[in-house]
């Protein structure tokens, strides 16, 4: 019998995987596999303030609302990032969590150091997915409101840049915005200072990254989070943009671009770009989403062509290697120049 694990998304996200994921996949492919009960992830920071432990961000009444069901549900309660709290807050929420959810299983893990994952994978290895009836949702509460996320890196010009639009559709939505900066593979916490113009400087070493949004944002525990609304027909910017730290005065702080101009330029590049190719065939789409990502993975300075985006991979969870193919390697140059002469380009 062949397990298939389908994993949602974190805790706060969404809710109701059970009745829109968990049950039609039983009901469609029950014969064939065995489908695995729901785990809702926490961040135990996050959780601890929505169930009322600690202060800290103010989380509106709809946020904690959506967020309780999601545990509700859930099976197993997973509480990541166990490493980043002590011992007296552990015992602390999991002891809230045990009082409003004594049948769900609580496990604590940490991604990031692999604790308690063994644990948690053999249950779920070992486990089917029950028959706990769906929780009882207020949809004028839990549907009253819809977002976009748009996600691109414009042209290169004098740095390099991240943008995320986030673009009201319908209704009101609170949104709390989380940013974890870490240098050198996640070893370097940065240095954190305000710019004159409202930017956000995060600086360690050679390296810089700089914040510009019109959210109010704050940091607490080494992060920099901040909480907004976005209404129907409303678009709130972020641009995360990189540079060294070590360049002159006048040049330290890149200048800000304008994230809508920059996505309709992005936009049309790509369009033109990849209107070059012309072959036609079932994989035609493929082929030019493939064309796309070998395109992307050259260096606009100096033409370099990367093997792999792939960094950070460790080899094993908490080992001493981690996998870097950031290089420009000649096989893997020659391999994609032909893939783009072959395509006409």
């Amino acid at each position: 019998m062949t397990r298939a694990l389908v994993e949602g998304l974190d805790a706060g996200s969404c809710t109701d995987l059970k009745a829109s994921v968990s049950y039609p996949l039983r009901r469609i492919y029950g014969a064939d596999f065995s489908i695995a009960p729901l785990s809702v992830m926490m961040d135990p920071v996050r959780a601890m303030r929505v169930l009322g432990l600690e202060r800290g961000a103010a989380f509106s009444e709809k946020v904690r609302y959506v967020y309780s069901k999601q545990l509700e549900e859930a099976e197993a309660l997973v509480i990541n990032k166990i490493d980043m709290i002590n011992e007296e807050r552990r015992e602390a929420l999991k002891g809230a969590l045990a009082e409003r959810f004594p049948s769900t299983r609580v496990f604590e893990i940490s991604a990031r150091q692999g604790d308690g994952l063994r644990e948690w994978f053999d249950w779920l290895a070992n486990t089917e997915l029950g028959t706990t009836v769906a929780p009882d949702l207020d949809y004028e509460i839990y549907a009253d409101g819809e977002a976009m996320l748009i996600d691109f890196m414009p042209l290169r010009g004098q740095a390099s840049h991240l943008v995320r639009l986030v673009v009201g559709k319908r209704g009101t939505v609170a949104m709390t915005t989380e940013l974890i900066i870490r240098f050198d593979y996640g070893a370097s916490v940065p240095w954190v200072r305000r710019a004159d113009a409202g930017a956000l400087l995060a600086i360690s070493g050679p390296d810089m990254l700089v914040l510009r949004t019109p959210v109010e944002v704050r940091g607490e525990e080494l992060t920099t989070v901040g909480d907004f609304t976005v209404a129907a027909g409303e678009t709130v910017p972020f641009v995360l943009t990189y540079s060294s730290s070590y360049m002159p005065a006048h040049l330290s702080i890149p200048d800000p671009i304008d994230p809508q101009d920059a996505l309709r330029q992005t936009h049309e590049f790509w369009e033109d770009w990849v209107s070059t190719h012309q072959s036609k065939g079932a994989y035609t789409e493929t082929v030019s989403r493939s064309l796309i990502t070998l395109k992307a993975l050259i260096y606009e300075p100096t033409g370099g062509i990367v093997a792999a985006p792939t960094t950070s991979l460790p080899e094993w969870i908490g080992g001493p290697r981690n996998w870097d193919y950031r290089f420009c390697w000649l096989r893997d140059t020659t391999l994609t120049l032909l893939a783009f002469m072959n395509s006409g380009y």
